[in-house]
């Protein structure tokens, strides 16, 4: 960046402070404290705490994701305390406090990467759109990998991207592909942002300079590629699971129209909206301008373009939760940022005061579809929808942001009490029956209390067996047996016969048919463990 700004530029830049500060204040506001802001954060947490306690490390069975984001894994370990990583408590606040700041520095590098190569005026629209999208206004209020995976990819692509030359650009380079290694090892999903780095930054003039720029700008994002592999291939326990397996379970082309739905929530309707409108202009100008207009148009946008529909085909037939589309969320925000800073005229305050009104719009619309959203989701959920204050999505940004943050955060904390009274049973052998099993187990763990588990499949259900002291517990995912009646199934279960039940309440679903009966029913208040 040059040593003296125009003030045009000064103001852009005082404007992306205050947006990083104000969302830093929002979501230290709203952080979720004692629990954690997602299902799936609690099975890392189970993965983290068994490790420790079993000392099997980054072998544990129960790690979740440990393809994928082994260097979060190993990281935690070795920086962590030893009785930090024995207490959920405790470990619970250090990811949130990691997510929290990961999400200020990753929209720190967002813009700084997008001010070098579209300019301040984009660069502070881009943060402003990103930070206040419903995904990540979420996002920043837990730790999931994701957030530092982004951090890093940005941090890497502004290495990347600098207008540096000489040994500069060699130590930029370096710097670079080891921030988008150590990003890969955090979450490997970033790998589809890297033909976003690629094609940044393109020349497309003539044949020969394009297929130049494209191998120079590749070898980072290769190398660090290729480095994360080896190192996938050499830390990791091998498993049978692989990208095929993903694809098979996870992955269905009868999500694919709902998957839009998933990624326009998640991004702002209105904010979907305002990308498509530009796209659509975009397009119709190339057709119309010269060539070497057009030329510039399509260097410009290509990378920021590739950001949104690399991330967007991998996802969208697995879109649940909407977090899944944060790296597309951050190209359309760039895509907009670049459209107000070369189509329009605009002033810094028209420009403030469109991207604010697009953030409400996006909140107000998100309440407007919230309802027929739920209705239509409840048409086709197994689940039984539990009366609650505010009726809300845990996959997706339906609502206003803060009546969705503290309605997950009651429900979460519902199913925390729920094993701090399971920490209490009077029975000698418990089997709790819950779709947030995991939530629930990783209480035992609570003060550090040593214990053996070990992950079974009884039948269709994946069920997680506990020993503490003389005490016995098992806890069984009911969806995993679908369309299989959980309690039906368990009661005639030998190994079961001498253990008393216990159902969540507030996940019950048109598969349970059969109800506890009382001389079965778990029995809850006596001491804690």
């Amino acid at each position: 960046m040059v040593s003296k700004l125009e003030h045009s530029a000064k103001k852009d830049i005082l404007v992306a402070v205050a947006c990083i500060i104000v969302f830093a204040v929002t979501d230290f506001y709203c952080q979720y404290h004692g629990v954690l802001g997602e299902s799936d954060l609690y099975r890392v947490l189970v993965g983290m705490l068994d490790g420790a306690v079993s000392q099997s490390g980054i072998n544990s069975d129960f790690h979740y994701g440990r393809d994928f984001s082994f260097g979060y894994i190993l990281a935690l370990y070795a920086l962590a305390p030893p009785d930090v990583l024995r207490d959920p408590d405790r470990l619970i606040q250090l990811i949130n406090g990691l997510g929290f700041c990961f999400s200020i520095i990753g929209l720190f590098f967002l813009w700084l990467s997008t001010y070098i190569v579209h300019g301040s005026r984009a660069a502070v629209v881009a943060v402003l759109l990103f930070a206040f999208s419903p995904v990540m206004l979420e996002l920043g209020t837990s730790g999931h990998q994701v957030i530092l995976a982004f951090a890093f990819l940005f941090a890497g692509a502004t290495c990347l991207f600098s207008p540096l030359a000489g040994w500069k650009l060699i130590v930029a380079r370096i710097a670079g592909s080891g921030l988008l290694i150590v990003g890969l090892c955090i979450r490997a999903e970033i790998f589809i942002a890297l033909p976003f780095i690629v094609l940044t930054g393109l020349k497309v003039d003539t044949l020969s300079t394009f297929v130049r720029s494209t191998l120079v700008n590749a070898l980072s994002p290769t190398a660090a590629l290729a480095t994360f592999l080896i190192l996938n291939r050499r830390i990791v326990p091998h498993t049978a699971h692989g990208a095929l397996n993903f694809f098979e379970h996870f992955w269905h082309w009868s999500i694919i129209p709902p998957g839009t739905i998933y990624l326009s929530l998640g991004a702002g309707i209105a904010t979907v909206i305002a990308a498509i409108a530009i796209m659509l202009v975009v397009t119709f100008n190339i057709f119309l301008n010269d060539l070497k207009t057009a030329k510039r148009t399509i260097e410009q946008l290509i990378g920021p373009i590739a950001l949104i529909l690399f991330p967007v085909a991998f996802w969208i037939a697995n879109p649940t939760p909407s977090r899944h589309f944060l790296l597309a969320i951050a190209g359309i925000s760039i895509v907009i940022g670049w459209a107000v800073s070369t189509l329009t005229s605009f002033g810094i305050i028209a420009t403030v005061l469109g991207a604010l009104g697009l953030i409400a719009a996006n909140q107000a619309l998100s309440e407007v579809v919230r309802r027929p959203i739920l209705s239509m989701n409840a048409a086709r959920s197994p689940y039984i929808r539990s009366p609650e204050e505010y009726q809300t999505s845990t996959h997706a940004p339906v609502g206003f942001f803060w009546q969705r943050h503290s309605a997950l955060d009651l429900r979460f904390h519902r199913f925390k009490d729920i094993g701090e009274m399971v920490r209490t049973s009077c029975d000698r052998d418990t089997l709790i029956l819950s779709d947030e099993s995991e939530q629930i187990f990783s209480r035992l763990y609570k003060g550090g209390t040593p214990l053996e588990a070990v992950n079974t499949r009884v039948g269709e259900f994946s069920v997680i067996r506990v020993t503490v002291k003389d005490r016995h517990f098992a806890f069984a995912v009911k969806m995993t047996g679908w369309p299989k009646d959980a309690v039906a199934l368990m009661l005639n279960q030998p190994s079961f016969d001498n253990y008393q039940l216990y159902a969540d309440p507030y996940f019950p679903s048109i598969y349970d048919k059969v109800a506890i009966p009382p001389n079965r029913l778990a029995k809850f208040g006596c001491k804690e463990l």
